[in-house]
């Protein structure tokens, strides 16, 4: 479906929203939880699943010293975006200060496809949304679709589904002047090994691409955020290693990602905390032809240590920043490919 050509100045616009986003030695904190996903992790913590709740949670997360060090940009659910700090401040606002850029999860979840596939929610109305999170100071959306990998896994029907769906989404975002943040997540869950992973990593990317062409996506004003190509879950043999992992997500990319592309910012996507930074640094180390910016775009891999560290109390959110500071440091120098494993001492 094509919406139209964008003029040079929406162009410029995206190009540089780009540009702020993928800075060397940063990446992008993705703080994107739903109330459901988020809500039991606060209540293992003692702490009520309530909006007041989450709020506070998130101001820690945001109120941390120095974030811009290594953090350009932040993904918000809708909720967290309009949400305000005990200074009656938004959190856009306040993270706009530090020169972070604030971004949306424009989608609104899965729907089922098929007895074992899904594809996203979120089309009706999804330009309303945008031209608000635009007027409120959003620099781009996220849309993910998620792929299984199965007995026959991923279909035909759910690639063409899933991927008509992220162009659908592009190109709106981009004419209401968002850069899109295009999610293709080939999802860990299953025993598959790591060529599986790749061979289904490779079709939702050429799917992917071939749908944002035929929607005349502006591909300079566009972010990818795949998944690296690793084992799933419950693969019974031995995990690859992070030098294995970086080369089977290179050749995808190679093979299917034009050069024209801006950036890729990789989801952690299950991985631990150390797995994910491992496996960046093995990515940017690669002597390879790599002709777009690569960083990380972590969410649990940056936040479960610092949960951990906060463990619901007050008195622990000092502690709790210097933990967070630490592991966006290290993915921060990951991304340099001068990531060296180092524990965090209180």
């Amino acid at each position: 479906m094509d919406f139209g050509d964008l003029n040079e100045k929406q162009k410029l616009e995206l190009r540089e929203t780009c540009k702020r986003i993928l800075q060397p030695a940063k990446g992008i904190f993705a703080t994107d939880d739903t109330a459901a996903g988020l809500g039991p992790r606060l209540e293992a913590l003692g702490k009520e699943n309530s909006t007041e709740e989450r709020r506070k949670y998130r101001q820690l997360l945001y109120s941390a010293a120095n974030l811009s060090d290594h953090i350009s940009a932040i993904i918000m659910i809708e909720e967290a975006f309009r949400q305000k700090n005990d200074d009656n401040e938004l959190f856009a606002e306040v993270l706009a200060k530090q020169g972070i850029v604030t971004g949306v999860q424009a989608d609104l979840g899965l729907l089922p496809l098929n007895a074992h596939e899904t594809h996203v929610k979120g089309l009706d109305g999804l330009e309303e949304r945008l031209k608000a999170y635009k007027e409120e100071g959003a620099g781009f959306v996220k849309w993910r679709a998620a792929i299984n990998i199965g007995d026959g896994r991923p279909s035909r029907e759910a690639l063409t589904k899933n991927a008509a769906e992220l162009a659908q989404y592009a190109k709106l975002s981009q004419l209401n002047g968002l850069v899109p943040f295009v999610e293709p997540d080939v999802v860990r869950d299953g025993s598959h090994s790591i060529e599986e992973c790749q061979k289904a990593t490779e079709l939702a990317l050429e799917y992917t691409f071939r749908a944002l062409h035929a929607a005349n996506v502006y591909l300079e004003g566009t972010i990818l955020k795949p998944n690296m190509v690793t084992c799933g879950a419950d693969y019974s043999g031995h995990p690859p290693m992070p030098s294995e992992v970086a080369r089977a997500t290179l050749l995808a990319l190679q093979r299917h990602v034009p050069s024209a592309l801006p950036g890729c910012v990789f989801l952690s996507g299950g991985q631990g905390e150390i797995e994910a930074t491992k496996n960046l640094n093995a990515i940017a180390q690669l002597q390879t032809e790599k002709p777009w910016h690569l960083t990380f775009c972590y969410g649990r891999a940056i936040q479960g240590p610092v949960m951990r560290a906060w463990n619901g109390k007050d008195e622990n959110i000092k502690i709790a920043h210097e933990v967070l500071h630490h592991y966006a440091k290290n993915n921060g120098l990951a991304q340099q490919g001068e990531y060296m494993y180092t524990v965090l001492v209180p």
